[in-house]
């Protein structure tokens, strides 16, 4: 998940639509006295804030705290003209404390610990799986559907969730419309399927559930070829004739975050394609607090003091 932000909303007012845990902590620092002016000195703080690279924000914390207040002074300025700079400037760094926070616990609380390294029997069905699925890269990548569904289980109740499709798809019938969408008419002028970073656990002696990778490129029918990736999940059953799939997932990352990673592996190749990315990742964020469901400010307000138990 990420939190979008705007610097300024309709007729010049701020926008603020941060999340639950920025107000747990505004509240226990102790800022209801000074909160009308905090919360006119934190959107703007967000927007500069929002700008900096990421890993430029791991990296060079006070060279990015600098870019901050020297970006927010002047809208600071405008909305306060009274405060004096210090005063100004310690309300700027407690907003960007807050917001490096806030981004640790969004965008980096998993980098905190390394993965589990998996034992003999596992890496062992990483290994099986990972060959059964050089095997369904082949099919898959030559469009020969009939070799890739004789790959799945055949108990006739198949799960497939398809990033692109808005329901998972339940039973043979959907499966067979999935691969075959237009009887008679071609769809792709090619896919390139690449499958990597294969980790699995058994479920019970037969059963086992799959994580990997999937990258693809592709082409549709009089369209540009284009590229993504995806995080899988998949459950396999051993057969008499080796492993089979029986229930896929594609899990592909959020919005913002797969649009900020995207950013960084093609980056900007002039000015005015970094701007037109930059408003396209404001309007993901926009889209994303602009869809907060109603009474979530209640559901935070009963839940203000609530504590995490662990």
């Amino acid at each position: 998940m990420s939190w979008g932000s705007r610097p300024m909303g309709q007729q010049g007012q701020p926008y603020w639509p941060f999340s639950g845990r920025l107000f747990q902590i505004y509240r226990r620092h102790n800022l209801r006295r000074n909160g009308a002016l905090f919360r006119r000195v934190l959107p703007a703080a967000a927007t500069a804030f929002h700008n900096v690279d990421r890993e430029t924000v791991a990296a060079q914390p006070c060279g990015t705290l600098n870019r901050v207040i020297q970006s927010s002074q002047d809208y600071t300025r405008a909305q306060e003209p009274t405060m004096s700079d210090p005063s100004r400037c310690r309300t700027i760094v407690l907003a960007f404390i807050l917001l490096l926070s806030c981004n640790a616990m969004a965008d980096m609380h998993f980098t905190a610990n390394p993965a589990q390294p998996a034992g003999e029997k596992e890496q062992q069905l990483a290994a099986e799986i990972t060959a059964f699925l050089a095997d369904y890269e082949i099919a898959y990548n030559n469009q020969d559907y009939s070799t890739v569904k004789s790959m799945w289980h055949d108990d006739g109740n198949p799960i497939y969730m398809a990033e692109e499709v808005p329901f998972p798809l339940y039973g043979q019938d959907r499966i067979d419309n999935y691969f075959n969408p237009r009887p008679g008419k071609r769809i792709l002028d090619g896919i390139d399927n690449k499958y990597s970073k294969v980790r699995a656990k058994f479920i019970s002696p037969d059963i086992a559930v799959a994580t990997y990778r999937l990258d693809y490129d592709f082409k549709l029918v009089g369209m540009p070829a284009m590229h993504g990736w995806d995080r899988v999940m998949a459950v396999f059953i051993k057969t008499d004739a080796g492993w089979k799939i029986t229930a896929y997932t594609e899990a592909p990352m959020g919005p913002a975050t797969m649009v900020r990673k995207m950013m960084k592996a093609v980056p900007a190749a002039s000015d005015q394609e970094k701007a037109e990315r930059e408003i396209t990742l404001s309007t993901i964020k926009s889209l994303t607090a602009d869809a907060v469901s109603p009474g979530f400010d209640e559901f935070l307000a009963v839940r203000k003091d609530l504590e995490p138990t662990h």
